[in-house]
């Protein structure tokens, strides 16, 4: 017995050995993103309808693979995408008043010089509370995606999109309570 734990702390030491001098690549935590919905579009007979968009934010997760094939969105449920080999060179959404974030604009955003070579993850997934979806998610910096959700496959005829801002110390809410404002000379004096 006292051989096997001399063993498995050996392998164990080895391996944090290992890991610590780059031998092993260690796996990073998924990082912090905040979520809005930036604008939702509807199909009402054959025009396309800008819809009003609540901007609720919320806290999500990605999780992207270390060779960039998969892409792991958790809302409180984990949405596994893939990567999709020619980007955004075959996906469309509709040009409309109210679109935030137009396919054309994409490759001077990004700084990639095709839609074809922006990185694009995407896939039908159940999103909570509306069923089968079809996501898209492209990174437009090293800390923002952007996304589109297509709720066409449940049967509702929704676009959303959707932006993906990674939470770092600069935009992170402050957990300290909000300071009082000092009172003005004016108002001591009565």
């Amino acid at each position: 017995m006292l051989q096997v734990s001399r063993s498995l702390l050996a392998l164990l030491a080895a391996a944090g050995i290992a890991a610590l001098s780059g031998l092993v690549p260690l796996r990073a935590e998924p990082v912090a993103y905040r979520l809005a919905n930036t604008a939702t579009l509807a199909r009402e007979g054959g025009e396309i309808v800008v819809e009003p968009t609540s901007f609720d934010q919320r806290l999500v997760h990605i999780d992207l693979s270390d060779d960039g094939g998969e892409l792991t969105l958790d809302i409180g449920t984990p949405l596994k995408l893939w990567r999709i080999p020619s980007g955004l060179a075959h996906i469309e959404w509709p040009v409309e008043t109210g679109i935030t974030l137009a396919r054309e604009d994409i490759p001077a955003i990004t700084g990639q010089p095709t839609l074809a070579e922006v990185p694009t993850w995407g896939a039908e997934v159940d999103w909570p509370e509306l069923g089968p979806v079809t996501l898209v998610l492209f990174e437009l910096d090293t800390e923002t995606y952007a996304g589109m959700l297509s709720s066409t496959p449940s049967g509702v005829r929704k676009l959303r999109q959707m932006i993906f801002r990674q939470m770092t110390v600069r935009n992170r809410p402050q957990d300290r309570p909000a300071h009082r404002a000092r009172p003005s000379p004016s108002a001591l004096a009565d």
